[in-house]
């Protein structure tokens, strides 16, 4: 029997020890002495007692936690919903934005467009009048050179001119 009674303390050291590291009880001294039923009694009920304070301790620690986690998660969901909201009215004004750089991209294709064809009209234009030039250029030189043979005919024609009415005057013929 000695060894069941030793068995049977060291169970009861071992939950004593577990309940004042939890801190349910702050001192026990172990008694070897047989309890009564009205001590073994009075025992559970102070255990039980302090079972129950422990418990409304951990009940009211919770509230504060759960409390404080709801607070928590509804700010985390207002915050979402503004989020949300300014992210919708962001996107109808992007949209908005861009609908007008369409138009406005649109309307400045269509310029270039105009403008594409102005320079190719005047693109146009510009090799009509090259071409005229050079035509120009090329009468222009021909009339030139017509002009430099008929000065060279007109001042032989002088020259010959010239030196005949010397020669009839030297001679004394003078039959204007």
């Amino acid at each position: 029997m000695p060894f069941v009674l030793f068995c049977r303390l060291a169970l009861v050291d071992e939950i004593y020890a577990h309940m004042r590291s939890c801190g349910l009880i702050s001192h026990l001294t172990l008694r070897m002495e047989v309890m009564t039923p009205e001590e073994r009694f009075q025992r559970i009920e102070r255990v039980l007692g302090r079972f129950a304070v422990a418990g409304r301790k951990a009940r009211s620690e919770w509230r504060l936690r759960s409390r404080e986690q709801d607070e928590k998660i509804n700010i985390l969901i207002h915050t979402q919903m503004e989020t949300s909201e300014q992210m919708a009215r962001n996107s109808e004004r992007v949209s908005e934005q861009i609908a007008r750089m369409s138009e406005r991209v649109d309307r400045t294709s269509e310029q270039i467009a105009r403008m594409s064809e102005r320079v190719d009209r005047t693109s146009e234009h510009i090799d009509k009048l090259a071409g005229d030039v050079a035509t120009n250029h090329a009468i222009h030189n021909k009339e030139m050179a017509d002009l430099r043979k008929s000065q060279e005919l007109t001042d032989k024609a002088l020259r010959a001119f010239i030196d005949d009415s010397l020669r009839k005057r030297r001679t004394g013929d003078s039959s204007d």
